[in-house]
């Protein structure tokens, strides 16, 4: 109920075109940008689009490949014997998943960076983008373990309502999230 009646406030209160007294005029790329600029540009986006949206796929396909199949059931089985702690095997669970992901859309994002540097769009060493591959899978996994634990154990201490605190707590780690990003993170890709 809470949920359709959030989506019916949001349809409603959505300004879904520009303003009745607003005119629009659209701007022609080649006020800003030369034949050759705008030519360059496609031909990137051409060239970097493919090993973008196969990433995606595979890193979608891998969490739902190992959550639907007998192979994430190994997983999960091999966890609860090495760890009887609920919060451990969360954490565990989480990482394999995540470590696992990363494996197989790294060649995906080596590709993508072959194709900035081949655009002069990166400059970075083959050493600074495996630093920074490695600096970005510990951030993911701490914010994903952090993530799992708060949303499991709301769920282990209530179990009919859990989605409600979740649901606050996720908006309330967005907001956090967003201010402390460019703050606390980026600078760590930027030494």
């Amino acid at each position: 109920m809470l949920t359709s009646s959030l989506a019916v406030a949001i349809a409603l209160m959505t300004p879904w075109g520009p303003a009745p007294d607003v005119s629009v005029a659209p701007a022609s790329l080649t006020s800003y940008f030369t034949p050759a600029q705008i030519a360059r540009s496609e031909a990137f986006f051409d060239a970097a689009k493919w090993p973008s949206w196969m990433g995606l796929a595979v890193g979608v396909a891998v969490p739902v490949g190992l959550g639907f199949s007998s192979l994430g059931k190994e997983v999960v089985r091999l966890v609860r014997r090495w760890s009887s702690r609920w919060w451990v095997q969360v954490i565990a669970t989480g990482s394999v998943v995540v470590v696992v992901q990363r494996l197989v859309t790294l060649p995906f994002g080596i590709w993508t960076h072959r194709v900035a540097t081949s655009y002069g769009l990166s400059t970075q060493s083959w050493g600074g983008y495996a630093i920074d591959a490695a600096k970005s899978l510990a951030i993911t996994l701490a914010i994903t373990s952090a993530g799992l634990v708060l949303v499991v154990g709301l769920a282990r201490r209530f179990p009919r309502t859990w989605f409600a605190p979740a649901a606050a707590s996720a908006a309330g780690l967005a907001l956090l999230v967003s201010f402390a990003y460019p703050i606390v993170l980026e600078p760590l890709f930027n030494r």
